[in-house]
């Protein structure tokens, strides 16, 4: 197992090739439904992590590529200035500058995460009795026993969850009825035990290493709405029907509310976007309808199309490949127009290139190029 430039942009193409994938599919209700939520949400985080281990094995597959890219990789590999006895090439600013931003947008994050911690440890305690007991209700039917604790948010609109250890559920300062923290609370208990919240952090801290990847934002995108979609569909499902369209209802007023703070890492109740909302919504519905078969060979080919995008890294490497001039003077190419073999009565090989005599072989190695018992054979 070993790291190469090569090996990178090999992951980076077919990465960005599975992500556009996925990306389609998860357009889609009826693909959404076919492939299921949690399928998507695993090839996300498969290709995040491909991603963070740009590696290839012994049994990687090497392709050599003789046109355009080896004059990249040239123009990028080759020093360009040096410094005191340190040469430098194109490749060593870039990596200077993606290390610099990464350190840059990881310092960030850990800043702004410590800080929504310190301010989250002062939010006033919800000590009304029935919303408490809703949560100790909705918690009950979880195997592993977790203490939440519920307390008010006056600059967060949206019901959230933080802290992987010591999980708070943040509410804005607002009136709700019993239905209301019913579904609040389902939703957000049911966030932290689907490890919403790692996966979320996680992300972020994959974000800020590939800050210069604008194709990773969008996954970000898709898998947080996949995120929310996976925890509706989960707690509704053994729901009535009428309940349900309860839950779409207060789903839908969400939106009206006036957008105040809001930070990537937290499991948020409606994440901003009204058109993923809307789609939440409609994918709802979508699974309220009449059952319908699904077919299985579109659920394959689904399936299976961005899992090869995400395996095919693992199995081939994309290698430039050219010959350096003190190399290739000296050499010859054997066409089947320029070169051929001359059978020897002692059962050796003559090879002759543009009919001139170039050695002898015990066997006719160039399967390509045309054998000839004799010379007036082969001028004719």
């Amino acid at each position: 197992m070993n790291f190469s430039f090569s090996s990178l942009i090999t992951n980076l193409l077919f990465i960005s090739i599975a992500i556009v994938i996925l990306n389609a599919i998860s357009i889609k209700n009826k693909y959404i439904l076919l492939v299921e939520i949690r399928f998507l949400v695993i090839c996300m985080l498969l290709g995040m992590a491909r991603l963070l281990l740009p590696f290839e094995f012994h049994f990687t597959k090497t392709i050599n590529i003789e046109n355009i890219w080896p004059d990249i990789y040239l123009f990028f590999d080759k020093p360009r200035f040096s410094i005191s006895v340190f040469q430098f090439s194109p490749n060593h600013i870039l990596i200077a500058i993606w290390i610099i931003g990464s350190l840059a947008c990881l310092i960030k994050l850990i800043i702004s995460h410590l800080c929504f911690s310190l301010s989250a440890r002062n939010y006033p305690a919800i000590c009304e009795e029935k919303p408490n007991a809703i949560l100790r209700q909705i918690a009950s039917q979880y195997k592993k026993p977790v203490n939440f604790h519920l307390c008010y948010s006056a600059t967060l609109n949206s019901p959230s969850l933080f802290g992987i250890f010591r999980p708070r559920i943040i509410v804005p300062m607002t009136t709700m009825s019993d239905k209301e923290w019913h579904y609040i609370i389902s939703h957000e208990v049911a966030h932290y035990y689907n490890k919403d919240l790692a996966i979320k952090l996680l992300v972020e801290i994959f974000i800020a290493i590939y800050w210069w990847n604008p194709l990773l934002y969008l996954m970000k995108r898709r898998l947080n709405n996949m995120i929310e979609i996976n925890v509706d569909i989960g707690i509704t499902k053994n729901w009535e029907e009428g309940q349900r369209l309860e839950y779409l209802e207060f789903l839908a007023l969400l939106p009206q509310r006036k957008n105040l703070a809001r930070a990537d890492y937290l499991a948020t109740f409606e994440n901003g976007n009204k058109s993923a909302l809307t789609q939440r919504i409609q994918l709802m519905l979508d699974s309220l309808s009449a059952y319908q078969k699904p077919n299985i060979g579109v659920k394959i080919v689904l399936r299976l199309i961005p899992i090869i995008a995400l395996a095919m890294p693992l199995m081939i490497i994309f290698e430039p490949y050219s010959i350096s001039p003190e190399h290739e003077e000296g050499t010859f190419e054997l066409t089947s127009e320029s070169s051929y073999y001359i059978k020897n009565d002692d059962g050796t090989y003559s090879l002759y290139l543009n009919d001139e005599y170039v050695l002898t072989q015990p066997e006719a190695t160039e399967l390509h190029i045309k054998i000839y018992e004799n010379i007036k054979e082969a001028s004719k």
